[in-house]
């Protein structure tokens, strides 16, 4: 587990330098560093959280993981829909 969190704090840390590089390039920068560092927030969060009984049993994995895949779609969609509306 402390791996995938790894791998998704990585990716995240990518796209901010990213952005940082084509700050006055492209538009939308702040918004899409914003939600990148709710990301990385919400990858740290799960760091203390006991996940090992949920990863052994199927059901639960799969619940979690349908959840936390979810929740995070809302969350960049919540975040961006200001912006589109526009």
């Amino acid at each position: 587990m402390r791996a995938g969190i790894a791998l998704s704090v990585a990716c995240c840390l990518y796209l901010v330098a990213y952005c940082l590089v084509t700050w006055s390039a492209r538009p939308h920068r702040d918004l899409l560093l914003g939600v990148v560092v709710l990301a990385i927030a919400g990858s740290l969060a799960l760091l203390p959280v006991p996940l090992a009984g949920v990863l052994q049993d199927a059901r639960r994995r799969e619940a979690f993981f349908l959840g936390w895949s979810t929740t995070g779609t809302r969350r960049a969609t919540r975040s961006c829909a200001p912006s589109c509306a526009r």
